[in-house]
């Protein structure tokens, strides 16, 4: 019922997100892209269809180009949208690497570099380190920091758990592309302003959040927001959620969690 519900909800606001025409780039997160039963998953056949439309309507830009809107350094004209795939599956290079190099779109893989099988990250087959080389010699990927074994940002305390858990994942990609990381997305979202200062004292220059939200020039560049595509994302939603819909759907939800009789 939920899942009706809430195609029903993105039918109706899409029309009209759509009609107000304002541009705002949008930041897609994927994680893995199979069959199978996680609901994180994409099928591949879905991911065609989705790579497809964004071909055919929207400027696919490196992440970077998101990060200097924020700042105010960049303008985009056309509807923009910018990939990142979290965590590092065989499964991005497999399947998500031929169609980026199909379309010619650039992504961003927020990687964790401990590259092990991990219950935590679904019991999915891992990306290997000369994968990660290929991708990224490539032009078209680039990497950023997700942690070394996928801990929770929010739960690093102590300087040997910033330098054990995030100080290495920037020393692996850096050793493994040849280029230091600036930008990082909070595993599983997880995120406090201690966080983003430390990361800030690391010299990472933006950093993504999994609230989903359009982006907006002048945001927090250690607090950005991004849009889940999963398993479950009709074609419709996924349409409707490039736009402004996914705001006011966020907002709605919001507002009736807090009426809920308690």
């Amino acid at each position: 019922m939920k899942g009706i519900l809430k195609k029903a909800a993105y039918a109706c606001l899409w029309p009209v997100a759509a009609a107000a025409g304002r541009v705002a780039p949008v930041v897609l997160l994927y994680h893995s892209f199979d069959r199978e039963g996680w609901r994180y998953g994409v099928a591949p056949e879905n991911l065609r269809r989705q790579l497809a439309y964004l071909a055919a309507h929207y400027d696919v830009v490196p992440l970077a180009d998101i990060a200097a809107f924020v700042r105010g350094e960049k303008t985009f004209a056309r509807p923009t949208v910018a990939l990142t795939v979290d965590d590092g599956y065989a499964d991005t290079h497999e399947v998500l690497f031929p169609l980026a190099k199909k379309h010619r779109m650039p992504f961003t893989v927020f990687l964790t570099s401990n590259f092990s099988v991990m219950e935590k990250l679904g019991n999915l087959p891992r990306i290997t380190p000369s994968q990660v080389r290929e991708m990224h010699d490539s032009g078209l990927v680039a990497f950023g920091v997700h942690g070394k074994n996928h801990r929770n940002f929010s739960d690093l305390h102590t300087d040997k758990e910033w330098r054990e858990e995030v100080e290495e994942n920037m020393e692996d990609i850096a050793c493994l592309t040849g280029v230091r990381p600036r930008f990082a997305a909070y595993p599983a979202g997880r995120h406090t302003r201690a966080a983003a200062a430390r990361l800030r004292a690391l010299g990472i220059e933006a950093a993504w959040t999994t609230r989903e939200d359009v982006t907006e020039a002048g945001m927090d560049l250690l607090h950005l927001p991004r849009v889940q595509v999963a398993r479950a994302t009709s074609m419709l939603e996924f349409k409707a959620r490039l736009t402004r819909a996914v705001r006011w759907y966020e907002t709605i939800v919001r507002l009736l969690r807090l009426r809920k009789p308690r």
